[in-house]
């Protein structure tokens, strides 16, 4: 079941959020009615997902989300901000960007799409640990004819001679190499690669990075076939 910890200090909201996930069987839900508690509860159960109110009589929750976001389990835990402070677009981009919080819903809220958000927040971070566990039993050697991977090492050669990549240069490279032969789409490699989800508008990241990628493997660029209209294949 996945373990849901709401922190807010009013009462009735407090049980009226906690009813709406009990009807929700797979849930498992924490309360707490203060941010000292609720980092507490944060750190002894460590759950999947937290609904955050912000103004705490004790511990403002940008404090709380702070605390979670250092989190030494070194697992990331969603955040869904429920408040009554956010109402600007500069808010959104100060609890979003700034403070790294997964999504908000400004009070009074529909409460369906309240339990739609929820689901939606478990069901990336489900994706997330699962694409965690395959990179723990990526082989530490990729090899694909001349080009070849040492993982631990971070280093990349095409016939013994070093390709200077960026990070997220390197980590498409791998996922590349770790899909042989199978057509990857874009939607998947903002998922695996940049941990990006819903997001339409950053498909010309994807493109941009795999043409840079292709100029820096010189010979080797005709590995990463585009497929029109599907995505794009490594080539082995």
């Amino acid at each position: 079941m996945a373990k849901i910890l709401v922190i807010d200090d009013t009462p009735d909201i407090l049980n009226l959020i906690s009813n709406c996930l009990h009807t929700e069987k797979e849930y498992d839900i924490f309360t707490a009615e203060n941010g000292e508690t609720g980092i507490a509860m944060f750190e002894k159960i460590v759950p999947d997902l937290v609904v955050l109110d912000l103004t705490l009589p004790d511990i403002s929750g940008w404090d709380i989300l702070r605390v979670i976001r250092q989190d030494r389990n070194k697992r990331y835990t969603p955040v869904l901000i429920i408040t009554a402070t956010c109402k600007t677009p500069i808010d959104e981009v100060h609890a979003l960007k700034d403070f790294k919080a997964d999504d908000y819903i400004v009070k009074p809220f529909n409460i369906d799409i309240f339990l739609a958000r929820v689901k939606t927040l478990l069901r990336r971070t489900q994706w997330l640990r699962n694409e965690e566990k395959k990179q723990k039993t990526l082989p530490d050697i990729l090899i694909s004819d001349n080009l070849k991977i040492i993982v631990s090492q971070r280093l990349v050669t095409y016939k013994k001679q070093p390709i200077k990549l960026t990070k997220m240069e390197f980590k498409l490279l791998c996922y590349f190499m770790s899909n042989k032969n199978r057509i990857v789409t874009i939607e998947e490699l903002l998922k695996s690669v940049w941990n990006i989800f819903c997001a339409d508008y950053t498909t010309h990241t994807v493109v941009r990075h795999i043409k840079t990628l292709r100029e820096k493997l010189g010979s080797a660029r005709k590995k990463i076939a585009t497929l029109h209209s599907d995505g794009y294949k490594f080539l082995d």
